[in-house]
């Protein structure tokens, strides 16, 4: 594995000041830090056993999770770490009910992986920022759910080539396009927990998976053959719409110019 072209700064070793402390802080004041308050797609998300979600891929809670995390511990603002303490206790506790290792609210066919890969972000930094309190539990979790991914991924890739609700087909193109993400979450947990030399071997086997079996690769996509600089149809029709999709765009850039992929 090649190293980071720009290593990631753990969360919590960088401390805001002057403006951007003042933009976060209206962000945790405000609707950023209130949404478990009022918003039904975070307070009552599937995640934490409610039922309000606009979406199949179940993404409201992750996004939310993934946001707010370094929100909550850049700030040292107890009362949104309180939120993200309560929402990453609601969820592990339910994935223990999960005895294949599912992270989330789906099951059997439902089971989906796009909507995990934000919230496993969101876990990571957790983890680096409260180390003494969450890096186990995470740890933990993320192997549990690596083990079922491996297995979905060796079915024919259930969950991540193709996706299934009420028996009927639909696209799961985003788990396949924000595939670094995922990989991502793999490389921390081999650079940052005590693993066997089983687990060590599932995740290497489960990164080549996911890289081998997407369709969809950025360093491909910014090739003078596949690049296209004028897009005529840039609607979510357009076959190609998962590369002209913003932040799919740039997750992949970003991708591109930290991991040295």
């Amino acid at each position: 594995m090649l190293p980071w072209a720009s290593p990631p700064l753990p969360l919590g070793s960088v401390t805001p000041l002057g403006w951007l402390h003042g933009e976060l802080r209206a962000m945790g004041d405000g609707l950023a830090g209130h949404e478990m308050d009022f918003y039904p797609y975070i307070k009552d998300s599937p995640w934490l056993n409610g039922t309000s979600e606009y979406s199949k891929l179940n993404e409201g809670l992750p996004y939310w999770f993934n946001g707010l995390v370094p929100l909550a511990y850049v700030l040292n603002d107890q009362r949104l770490k309180n939120q993200v303490h309560s929402a990453a206790s609601t969820v592990l506790r339910l994935q223990s009910q999960h005895q294949d290792g599912w992270l989330g609210p789906e099951t059997g066919a439902d089971q989906n992986m796009w909507g995990r890969v934000p919230f496993m972000l969101g876990l990571i930094q957790l983890a680096e920022a409260n180390s003494t309190g969450w890096h186990q539990p995470v740890v933990d979790s993320l192997k549990r759910y690596l083990r079922r991914a491996n297995f979905l991924l060796k079915d024919r890739g259930a969950g991540y080539v193709f996706c299934m609700w009420d028996a009927s087909p639909l696209d799961c193109s985003w788990g396949q396009i924000r595939m670094h993400d995922a990989l991502i979450v793999i490389q921390w947990l081999l650079e940052n927990a005590r693993l066997e030399a089983k687990d060590v071997t599932m995740l290497w086997e489960t990164m080549d998976l996911f890289y081998d079996l997407s369709d969809w690769k950025w360093e491909t996509w910014y090739t003078e053959d596949s690049y296209q600089k004028e897009i005529p149809d840039p609607r979510p029709s357009n076959p190609i719409f998962p590369f002209l999709h913003g932040v799919n765009v740039g997750q992949g850039k970003c991708t591109l110019a930290c991991c040295g992929t």
